[in-house]
């Protein structure tokens, strides 16, 4: 406010801002939380036990002899994809997003069990948003080279788009595992936590522009006819 004296200026100021992109905050651990986010985040408060904020992805997997190809690529998607390795912690001033360091994706196994059960019991699985990974897998041998895979993820840290970034990602990384050759996939150019403080800031600029649509300077100062005056000083 200091910056502009007329509600013109301001607004054209609030303007400027909507219009820029969203910028990657490099090293930036703490971040609000996107508006679905958050109201993921409540509902865990009010059911922290249940899975309904669980998303499972079911998938069966042949030309593999171990599940090593398949740890390298979801370790490769836990260290490019900062949001899922974030807790999300209560604050004063409202939940934030802690992105923690890369860690290993958890992936259980079974061979020589009845996989339906298995399967169902992975996609009930329930994350502590406190604690990371918010991902985890469940690798069924069912033959020597073929496998049912689940991979399950939090909603607070997946969403429908993410779903086709996740497998192409994978299949990708883990057929360059079984070749030899590094993760081919490239670094995001922006993440999650990105986008909120680029929605939050999109959230302030439209609370403004409310504010201030159809405002005039108090008492009509604009239009107020403007009176010069004159002195002199008077000795006595």
């Amino acid at each position: 406010f200091l910056a502009e004296q007329t509600v013109a200026g301001l607004a054209a100021r609030v303007e400027a801002a909507t219009a820029r992109p969203p910028v990657r905050h490099a090293g930036r651990t703490r971040y609000p939380l996107t508006q679905l986010q958050r109201e993921l985040w409540t509902l865990r408060q009010l059911h922290p036990d249940s899975s309904a904020n669980t998303i499972a992805l079911h998938l069966r997997v042949r030309g593999i002899t171990s599940a090593e190809p398949l740890r390298t690529a979801l370790d490769g998607l836990m260290r490019r994809h900062e949001v899922l390795r974030t807790v999300f912690l209560d604050s004063p001033d409202g939940p934030v997003a802690e992105v923690r360091p890369p860690c290993p994706v958890p992936v259980r196994e079974f061979r020589g069990e009845d996989p339906a059960p298995l399967i169902d019991a992975a996609a009930r699985d329930v994350f502590d948003l406190r604690d990371v990974p918010l991902m985890r897998a469940t690798l069924i041998w069912v033959e020597s080279e073929v496998a049912e895979l689940v991979v399950t993820v939090d909603h607070c840290a997946f969403d429908g788009y993410s779903t086709g970034l996740v497998l192409e990602e994978l299949v990708a990384a883990t057929a360059a595992a079984l070749r030899g050759e590094p993760d081919p996939n490239p670094e995001p150019a922006l993440q999650v936590g990105d986008l909120a403080v680029y929605e939050q800031g999109l959230a302030a600029s439209d609370f403004w522009k409310r504010e201030l649509a159809g405002a005039t300077p108090p008492d009509g100062l604009s239009t107020r006819p403007t009176q010069r005056r004159c002195g002199a000083r008077v000795t006595l």
